[in-house]
């Protein structure tokens, strides 16, 4: 039988590659060591090709990839706005003193209505201090779905209250308030 060149050098590279696996499975020290060359190898090979070689080339920047999205743009810095007005308005909340008896030292409700604009200086972070700021209490999660459902963002059988859907929620809400519509 004649043996190719090629079956020659498959096995040959075959048996290595056994010997090796072999050889590593039982020193494990050398597993590691072996580990931790290939990586430094492969780490050297990715720098070299997507660092040195392009480093060499001219780098030509389009004209077209740097173009600005003007409303995008807008939209950022209008809700940077509403944070900033947030995190100043902070200090003037008043919060129920935890440590002592229910309804003893708890923050006042408000007399007078407050004012769209007034709202919006405060601007909540929670649905919660969304109606307690109008003075309402937080509707229970059923009705809560029902108006997810009237304002067109979902079913109601698909809204639990997960943090993502409240979310959305108030900020729609805020949204609303911001055009001059009237929550309910």
């Amino acid at each position: 039988m004649i043996i190719k060149e090629d079956q020659f050098f498959s096995g040959k590279i075959r048996s290595f590659f056994e010997k090796l696996i072999g050889f590593l499975t039982e020193k494990p020290i050398f597993s590691v060591i072996f580990i931790v060359l290939l990586c430094s190898f492969l780490g050297v090979l990715f720098f070299y090709r997507y660092v040195l070689i392009p480093a060499g080339e001219d780098f030509v920047i389009k004209e077209q990839d740097l173009q600005l999205n003007l409303e995008s743009y807008e939209n950022i810095v209008r809700r940077w706005d509403i944070e900033e007005k947030r995190i100043e308005t902070i200090e003037r909340r008043r919060y129920q003193n935890i440590f002592l008896p229910k309804g003893e030292d708890a923050p006042s409700q408000r007399e007078e209505d407050i004012s769209p604009q007034e709202l919006e200086d405060i601007l909540s972070n929670t649905l919660y201090e969304f109606y307690s700021l109008r003075g309402d209490h937080m509707p229970p999660i059923e009705e809560r779905a029902l108006i997810w459902e009237e304002l067109g963002l979902g079913k109601a059988q698909e809204y639990r209250g997960y943090y993502f859907q409240n979310v959305i929620f108030l900020n729609f809400l805020l949204d609303k308030m911001e055009e001059g519509n009237e929550v309910d």
